[in-house]
This record gives C-alpha cells, structure tokens and sequence, in this order.
C-alpha cells in the first residue's frame, strides 16, 4: 500500500502560485533564523491556513517537512514577508518530490504467527534551536515490522541545561509515544 498527497501539492502550489517555480533541494534553509514580525501580511495572504495545509501534508505523508512546519507555526500571530517566504519555500521542497510515496510493505519484518508486533522508536533533538526562547525540538519516528507508522516533533516544554537534557527530553517523549501506540495495538 502507497500514501502520497500529489494532487493535494499541486493545488497548493497553483493556489499560492509557484506551481512550475524552480524547486529546492531542501525543505528549510539550514541557518535560518526567523523572529517575530510585526504581522504586517495583509489578510488576503491566508499564512494561518498555509501552515495548516503544510501541517496536513507533513503529518499524512511527508515527514521530512514536519520540522521546518511546526517551526513556521509557531509565528502564526506575529508573521511577515520573511515567514511567507519560507512556507513558499516548503512548497517548492514538496513540488520537488511529489511524487514520492510512503509505502506500507506489510509483511517484509511481520512476526511469526503467534509472536508480537514489533516496534521500534527512534528519538532525536536540536539543543535550543529557538533564537527567540532557548527551547529545543524533539523529534521521533515510530516503525512497526519495518513500516514508518509514526512520525512527531513537539517544541520542549522546557529550556534544556544542556545537549544531553534535551535528548532526555526527546527520548521521554519518544517512549511515551512508542509506549502508547503499543496499548493502541493491544
């Protein structure tokens, strides 16, 4: 089984107008340092709505944008021209890769009969990534017999002393997500 969200990138290009623009290799500059605006975006330019379709797109089918997104969220009250830029850029990132499918295997690593599903969790952060508060991004990925079936990353609630802190951090939330996808499977 194949996931992928094609046609919905196509609208969303032609919709904010860089449909045939020439694409990105990456979903975010690696540098990039955005701080609040002034929300000067004039309310013909729906920037709300465009991180909430950039949201859906990365947390159905495109994990590798989640990231730069949920960091773009965050300035959905106080964005500008900056902000907008950079979501076109994801868009430009996604119109380079539609075509991309996640795809489900289901059998390549499934258990024995009688054995258990296997899960596999992997966790990751960014010490104090954000310029404006310190706080670090943690980010996981949940397999089940080999198949992606989870994908998050949350801002920390706090402001991590250090790099191992922040993994702390990440590898919590990683097992408590890991932990109840597992109760969910039974």
């Amino acid at each position: 089984m194949s996931l992928d969200q094609e046609r919905q990138i196509g609208v969303l290009a032609d919709e904010y107008g860089v449909l045939g623009c020439k694409s990105v290799l990456t979903p975010m500059s690696a540098h990039l340092d955005l701080a609040k605006g002034a929300n000067t975006l004039v309310a013909s330019i729906p920037f709300r709505q465009l991180v909430g379709a950039l949201l859906w797109i990365g947390r159905h089918t495109h994990p590798e944008v989640m990231r730069p997104v949920v960091f773009l969220a965050q300035f959905c009250t106080c964005c500008d021209r900056n902000h907008f830029l950079t979501a076109l850029r994801i868009i430009k990132y996604l119109c380079a890769v539609q075509d991309r499918k996640l795809t489900y295997k289901g059998g390549r690593d499934s258990p024995l009969p009688g054995t258990q599903t296997r899960l596999t969790v992997y966790s990751d952060s960014d010490w104090a990534m954000g310029s404006t508060d310190r706080k670090s991004y943690s980010g996981n990925v949940i397999y089940m017999n080999g198949d992606l079936v989870g994908w998050y990353i949350h801002k920390q609630p706090i402001v991590a002393a250090s790099s191992t802190d922040a993994e702390y951090v990440a590898e919590s939330g990683a097992y408590k997500d890991g932990l109840s996808l597992y109760y969910f499977l039974g």
